[in-house]
Order: C-alpha cells, then structure tokens, then sequence
C-alpha cells in the first residue's frame, strides 16, 4: 500500500511498498468548459467522500492537524463546484456585482488554486471592488482591503436569484445546469445564467460544503484563523449553513474583526431560524459586541469583564516593540496607563495540546523543555509549525520574526507578529500559492530553536459543541514573546478562553518599559533562558 510519511526534515512524501500500487489518472476538466461523464461524476463524489470520513476519523482522535490534511486533500479533488464557482464569478462581473464576483472567483480558488482563469477573474473583481470601495482612500491600504472582504461577505445578492418555491435539484441534475448556465451566458443573459450555475451548485456542492466547512473547524483548533475565514467563506458561497457561518464569525473575531463579526450574524439571520446552534449565534454576537467596545481605545481598563466571555478579539494597546539594548527587543507603553490596564490580547498563532499529566495545573509563563517538562505538546508543536510553514507564508514569516536564541531579529511592529485579516490576499488561505512573495526557509532545526526559546506552556483548547474550553497544550504567542522578563514585572497576564490577555499591574509612564516573570524561580529563568 501507500503511506503518507512525515520525514525528520519536516519534508512529507509517499512510501510505496508494492509498485504495482502506483499508476496516473488523467486530471483534465477541459479548462472549465465542457462537462464530464457519469463515471467520472461517481468517481469524484468517491473520492471526495473517502477524504470527509478520513478527516472525519481523525477529527474523532482531535487530531486536528491530520484532519485538515484530509479535508484539503479531499477538496484538491473537487472538480464540478469550483468551475461552477468561476463561471457564476464572471457571470457576477458582468452584472457589474464585483463583491460577488470576488467572493466566487476566491471561493473556487480555495478548491483549485492553479487555476490561471479563475486567478484573472480573482484580480480583476479585486481590482474593481477596491474601486468601488476605496473612493478617497488609498486603495492598498488595509482599511480599503477590510471594506472590500466586509462587502463581499455581507453580500446576500445570491438570495436574489433563488427563490424557497423553486425545485431543490439532484446530484444528477448538475451536469445539465452547468450547460444551462454555460448557454445562458453565451446567451448574454447573464442572471439566468447566475441562477442556473446555483441551482448547480445546490445540487452538486454538498460534500465540498462539508469539506470545507469541516477544514475550518480545524484551522480554528490550531490557530490557522486566516485559513478559517477562507474555507468557511468558501463554504457559505457553495451554500450558506449555520455552522459555517458561526465558524466565519469565530475566525473573524479572533482575527480582531468583532464589528464584522457581528454585521455577518446579523446579515445571515434567517439562515439560522429553528435551527439547533441559534443559541452560539447568539452568543457570539454578545461577545463581539463587548469587544466592539474597546477595539480601537488605547486603553482596556476592566479585565474582569473579560473574564465573562467566551470568546475574545486580537487587540494591541497604546504599546510598540523597541530596541532594548543588550536584552535585545522589548516593549514599552506609548503613554501613561493606570495599573489595571489591558495592553495586549492574542491568539495563539499555532497550539498543540495533549493531555498531559492528570491534575497538573501550569503556573508558569514559557514553557521548558524535555528536561523540566515532560508533556509531549512541545514536540507535536514543532511537528505542526515544521509542517504547515512549509507551505503558509504568513505562519513563516511570523515564526521567523522570533528570537531563536542565538540570532537577534530587528525590531518589528505587533502588526507582524499578530496575524490580521489583511495579512494575506483578501478571502483567500495564507499558503504559499496563493502569495507572489517567496517563502520563508525555516529549518526545524531552527523551529525547535524558536519554540524552546518563544513557546508557552499553558491551558489549551479544546472543543465540545462548537465551544472551546481549557486543556493542557504548548502554543505559540508571538507578541507576548516580546516582553522581555523580570523578577519584579510591570505586568501580569491571564489566559482567557485560549488568548493571553497581558495587563499592568503598576502605573506606568510614556516610555517605561514593560515586564513579565516567566518563572518564579530566578534560578530556573538563568538556567533556561541565560540571564
């Protein structure tokens, strides 16, 4: 048989134990055109479903990570829905609707993203939509880049060329509402042609729904937030489900979005009528609205309210990053603040959990290593960054950022080490085929290097319900890595619902530094981290 490897270079491969077991199947859909025969349409729906139970296996096992390398394997194979995607994408451009056009061209290339059409289709509704969003403001800034994904994923312009009498089509009528699309659109008669390709999609799209919604579950597990968003809004244009939308709107939050977090649960409310999860909508949009509250102050002064929700947003306070001389980097506060404040909350940008040693309750800050600690999450992190860097620019270029021990970084901003959700190509995955910069060449020598030196040992997250929850795990919190440490600290910092939330506990000055203790025991802190 054929076994996927993982080799200690971080490299994955195939061992092939029986040659006989190797042969190619021909992958050509004809560029998008044409249609395909029934046997062929049986053997994609095959393969696509073999990849949501392996996922789904794995998924029962927590082993997120593997899980989502099933669902995405699975979702290379899709071939009908994201040519359906790409043709109602230009349908959409030519209706002059660009924030649809952009939402499907992306969503079709979150499946196939080689896919040269589908990429001019992508940039050019990009292009325009930018337009049309951007009016007096620079259209690369990042606030014309959230106007643009915030337009696209509020749009319920679908809705309009559907209607709840219609006929809900088979897996076996797809075929024939493709040509139908395909004609109408020759036609010029581009909103029938828009209709029949999403009566198509009902028909043909369920499992890459299933895929897809499912891989952003995962992504949320273990920290990949962007992807998330991308995956789960991939989802919501094959078909909009309560479930992917809570997971759109979960991504969004943590990716310090709550505002369109809570216009996406409004927009998209019916969706959830008599539906089992209108509950965790519900909280969710509790949550987003207390954290509308504080994003964009300088200053968060009530911890304990945090303390309530089940589900926080990325926020950087009046703090930068600096050079601190011979400690290397550090940070300092940007103006005076009161003990009590709140000056940074982050995500975990990668996390692996365990269960770790029964009743044992982390006190402390940074994790050690093997020698202190014998929880293997540290390992499994090491494994997981190796793997998903190789081919996720933004993870590389954050992990990069980092001290490894030995080689100092330059002073960077927050806005490097926090992902955003302009930190990649709007509604679309952070890996490297989706990014024109080159990636960067992390060695797990180097990523064992980072974690040991960056990594904290703390709760985890864990999943019952769509709902996370505390478990022991190592994750990776790149900001909070930048607080340089000191037996007598000007912060301390709690973990809620998965982030660090880092707050002062004295009254600072413009220009003071900021602290945290990594381990109460000076002789251990000298030990493991030199100084």
């Amino acid at each position: 048989g054929a076994w996927l490897k993982l080799f200690r270079d971080g490299s994955r491969g195939i061992r092939i134990d029986e040659p006989n077991d190797l042969f190619v199947v021909s992958d050509n859909d004809g560029g998008g055109g044409g249609g395909g025969s029934t046997r062929s349409e049986h053997d994609e729906d095959a393969a696509l479903s073999r990849a949501k139970d392996s996922g789904n296996d794995f998924v029962r096992k927590k082993m997120y990570l593997a899980a989502a390398e099933a669902y995405l394997a699975g979702m290379r194979k899709a071939k009908m829905v994201p040519i359906l995607l790409s043709n109602r994408s230009q349908a959409f451009a030519s209706v002059g609707k660009w924030e649809d056009s952009l939402a499907d061209a992306a969503a079709s290339l979150v499946l196939r993203p080689a896919d040269e059409k589908t990429w001019a289709r992508y940039r050019r509704a990009l292009e325009m939509s930018k337009k049309e969003a951007g009016n007096d403001l620079n259209t690369d800034s990042q606030e014309s880049l959230r106007a643009v994904v915030g337009k696209a994923l509020l749009s319920n312009e679908i809705d309009s060329y559907t209607t709840d009498n219609m006929p809900v089509p088979h897996g076996k009528d797809a075929l024939r509402l493709k040509e139908e699309g395909n004609a109408h659109f020759g036609r010029k008669c581009y909103v029938e042609a828009i209709r029949a390709y999403t009566l198509a999609l009902r028909a043909r799209g369920e499992t890459s729904r299933a895929l897809l919604g499912n891989y952003s579950l995962c992504c949320l597990h273990y920290g990949a937030n962007l992807d998330a968003v991308a995956a789960s809004a991939a989802s919501i244009r094959v078909f909009e489900e309560p479930k992917a939308i809570c997971r759109l709107a979960r991504g969004l939050m943590i990716l310090g979005e709550p505002q369109l977090c809570c216009d996406v649960l409004a927009t998209k409310r019916a969706v959830f009528e008599g539906n089992a999860i209108s509950g965790e909508r519900d909280e969710l949009m509790n949550d987003a609205e207390v954290c509308v509250g504080f994003i964009g102050s300088d200053v968060l002064e009530n911890i304990h309210s945090l303390s309530q929700r089940k589900l926080l947003s990325r926020w950087v306070g009046a703090i930068e990053s600096f050079n601190a001389g011979p400690k290397g980097r550090g940070v300092r506060s940007k103006t005076d603040l009161a003990k009590g404040s709140v000056v940074l909350i982050e995500p975990p940008i990668a996390l692996s959990e365990t269960e770790g040693l029964k009743g044992e309750r982390r006190d402390v800050l940074f994790s050690l290593d093997k020698d202190h600690y014998k929880d293997p999450s540290q390992a499994y992190l090491r494994q997981a960054i190796v793997t998903r860097s190789q081919r996720k620019s933004v993870l590389a270029k954050v992990v990069d950022n980092l001290y490894d021990g030995c080689n100092h970084r330059p002073v960077v901003s927050f806005d490097d080490l926090i992902p955003s959700l302009t930190s990649c190509s709007p509604l679309l995955p952070s890996y490297t085929d989706y990014s024109s910069e080159e990636n960067v060449n992390l060695t797990s020598e180097r990523i064992s290097a980072i974690i040991n030196v960056n990594s904290h040992g703390c709760g985890g997250l864990k999943e019952t319900a769509e709902r996370f929850t505390d478990g022991n795990s190592t994750c990776l919190f790149p900001a909070t890595s930048m607080f340089n440490h000191s037996p007598r600290p000007t912060c301390s910092q709690s973990r809620i619902v998965g982030c660090f939330v880092v707050y002062l506990t004295v009254d600072v000055k413009s220009g003071d530094e900021l602290t945290l203790c990594y381990h109460p025991n000076e002789e251990m802190v000298h030990r493991h981290w030199g100084f």
